[in-house]
């Protein structure tokens, strides 16, 4: 894989940046090509930069987001610079009638790379940045706060096209189904779907036909048959129990994270409301550094703990606190039963195994 700085070009509800450190923590050690099967904003995607990845994004709109910036990134960046200009030249009630004329003009348009130029900049000035469809197809989100923003990324938008020209970069306007024309054994497929919904009023509605029970049940099909073809896979999705249920043999491993898109905004904390699995263990070693009193404490195959003191997330041994536990891994330990031993030591600095159960 290549070491890369790339970020998404368009927010995406339900977007996994807050949640990256998270998610790389939980990569399989060794795989080989990368298959994405619902890509969106393509945030892992974009971090990973796999030498090969085969992405699927069933949205023709948003797929053809990828496509024009792949083929006509110099013109999108002089119409997006030309809007953007216009955009903030309005005060905040000029702001929302154009951001209105823009959507009227990308519902009626017959041209993909016009409708692209005006996604993006949609995207930017929204309602959360939620990408939503009605019956007939029409993007109907409505207009965001109107504060000033950066509607035109160049870096950002050439970084992309330039990836995208790469010819071991591959993205599919199909249906997840369609990863079985290219996955192979030994392969990493990850999956972040229209989240199973825990009551009847969630949120779906990403596409025209939305993504309902017999979507969730293919989908959980598939994640059975890529098992038995022994791929890795990771999965996504609300902590419910249907599809633990399901699919009982993989690993569960809870996540905590505010809901941003609920309106009521005393139901935005955090709780257990989401999950990854895996169908395979997960194990990892951490490097931690420690003072040195603490390093001559401590002895190869010591049993640590993590505990909550003086409102930190730590590592204990007894009742001595090691170090602060990693942030970008702290959701994980906090939400999860796992194993803790010291692995060695090397100057003041400690490398702990943490097996998952």
């Amino acid at each position: 894989m290549n070491i890369n700085i790339m970020e998404p070009i368009i927010q995406w509800v339900g977007g996994k940046k807050r949640l990256l450190d998270t998610i790389t923590f939980l990569l399989p050690t060794k795989y080989n090509n990368y298959h994405e099967l619902f890509l969106g904003g393509g945030c892992l995607l974009l971090k990973l930069a796999p030498n090969e990845s085969y992405s699927i994004e069933r949205n023709k709109k948003i797929y053809m987001i990828y496509e024009n910036v792949k083929n006509n990134v110099e013109e999108i960046i002089v119409r997006l610079n030309e809007i953007e200009t216009e955009y903030i030249a309005n005060d905040i009630e000029n702001r929302k009638l154009y951001y209105y004329e823009k959507r009227q003009l990308f519902n009626q348009s017959d041209s993909e790379l016009e409708k692209t130029i005006l996604l993006l900049f949609l995207n930017k000035t929204c309602f959360n940045a939620l990408y939503r469809e009605n019956s007939k197809g029409k993007y109907n989100v409505p207009f965001g706060n109107g504060k000033d923003c950066k509607i035109c990324n160049e870096n950002r938008l050439r970084e992309l096209s330039s990836f995208l020209n790469n010819d071991n970069t591959h993205i599919f306007n199909e249906d997840f189904e369609y990863c079985k024309n290219n996955v192979k054994e030994g392969d990493f497929v990850y999956m972040d779907p229209p989240y199973y919904p825990l009551k009847e009023t969630s949120f779906t509605g990403y596409t025209e036909g939305g993504f309902g029970k017999v979507d969730h049940d293919r989908l959980i099909e598939l994640i059975k048959y890529l098992d038995s073809k022994k791929v890795n896979v990771m999965l996504s999705n609300s902590n419910n129990d249907y599809f633990k249920e399901k699919l009982n043999n993989l690993n569960v491993y809870e996540i905590s994270i505010a809901r941003t898109l609920n309106s009521d905004s005393s139901n935005r904390g955090k709780t257990k409301c989401e999950m990854i699995m895996t169908n395979y263990k997960l194990k990892r070693v951490e490097e931690i550094s420690v003072k040195p009193s603490i390093y001559e404490s401590l002895t190869i195959g010591d049993t640590l703990n993590v505990e909550l003191k003086n409102k930190k997330v730590n590592y204990v041994k007894t009742d001595t606190i090691i170090c602060e536990v990693n942030k970008n891994i702290r959701n994980l330990l906090i939400n999860n039963t796992f194993s803790i031993k010291v692995a060695s030591k090397v100057n003041n600095v400690v490398y702990i195994l943490i097996i998952f159960n």
